[in-house]
């Protein structure tokens, strides 16, 4: 009886776990990621935003990232975690040219 239930549970997670990768395969794949961004670091979020920008190349001729705004990007997880454990590089050039 025992090996039965689990058969039944078994099947049930395989029911349920089908049903949402159904629903997944339909769903336009910029709302997936969008979800999985909600609780990124903003490290993370920086870098997914450098490989959109990356991805438009042809749209873009030069892009200038001044480094106080990058550090300020890169910081804003430590500030809300109340250290201020912040790079401080001031020698970094962030100027990059597409194309």
């Amino acid at each position: 009886m025992a090996a039965a239930n689990e058969r039944e549970e078994a099947d049930a997670k395989a029911y349920a776990l089908s049903a949402v990768m159904k629903a997944l395969a339909q769903t336009d794949p910029k709302i997936i990621q969008s979800l999985t961004s909600v609780n990124m670091e903003p490290r993370q979020l920086v870098a997914l935003a450098f490989k959109e920008l990356a991805e438009s190349t042809d749209k873009i001729g030069q892009l200038n990232i001044s480094p106080e705004l990058l550090r300020e990007l890169l910081a804003r997880r430590t500030r809300s975690n109340g250290a201020l454990n912040r790079k401080q590089d001031s020698t970094y050039n962030s100027s990059y040219k597409f194309g």
